[in-house]
């Protein structure tokens, strides 16, 4: 049950990642790169998010 409401969170973080990202203007090249940092995912899961989540 931790476990998923962890991955719940992390999925929450990437997209305000992406969202607020995109708000400034920047390239997705860089809001991938900012979100791997930051929470330790991988590009295909980010680049997944940004198709589905924060369109």
């Amino acid at each position: 049950m931790f476990k998923s409401i962890q991955d719940h969170n992390t999925k929450m973080m990437v997209i305000a990642v992406i969202k607020h990202g995109r708000k400034r203007g920047d390239s997705d090249d860089v809001i991938i790169a900012d979100a791997m940092e930051m929470f330790g995912v991988t590009r295909e899961y980010v680049l997944d998010l940004m198709k589905t989540e924060a369109a």
